[in-house]
């Protein structure tokens, strides 16, 4: 009588595959599944399953220069990123200041404020991209502001 639910070690197949086979024969699957998705956009952009599928597979695969060239890619076609929960993650962990249009002194970001993003361990930017102009007073203002935050790196440190 024979009894099915005995494991027969002796047939072939039987013995376990090793980790790195199994790991080989994973990779290949998702080789072959990148080509597939990146072969169906080809075909058919609008299908934003296959953006997703895709650029998550880059990610695991570790083809971080795929990734972004395709979120780039997203981005300019359908006007909004790839993954927005990582664009918020993104953006809880940066603190932005702007600098006005015109530099005057009142009008710089409050220094104890940068003072307390920096030391949150945030990324900090001071972006300049709106200036257009300054008086002398706010170019005298902007460097004693700068020469308060070198001292604070270097207190950082």
């Amino acid at each position: 009588m024979e009894n099915s639910s005995i494991l027969d070690f002796t047939s072939p197949g039987s013995i376990p595959i090793e980790s790195s086979e199994i790991i080989k024969q994973i990779n290949q699957e998702i080789r072959i599944s990148i080509q597939a998705l990146e072969n169906i956009l080809v075909t058919d952009p609008m299908e934003t399953t296959c953006w997703k599928l895709l650029g998550g597979l880059y990610l695991g695969a570790n083809l971080n220069t795929k990734f972004n060239k395709l979120a780039n890619q997203y981005k300019n076609f359908f006007g909004k990123p790839l993954f927005p929960e990582f664009e918020e993650k993104k953006r809880a962990e940066e603190v932005l200041f702007k600098m006005p249009s015109n530099i005057a002194p009142e009008l710089l970001p409050n220094i104890t404020e940068v003072e307390q993003a920096c030391n949150s361990h945030k990324k900090v930017t001071i972006d300049f991209s709106d200036v257009k102009e300054s008086s002398a007073e706010g170019l005298n203002a902007l460097a004693v502001f700068f020469l308060t935050l070198v001292k604070l790196v270097i207190n950082l440190k």
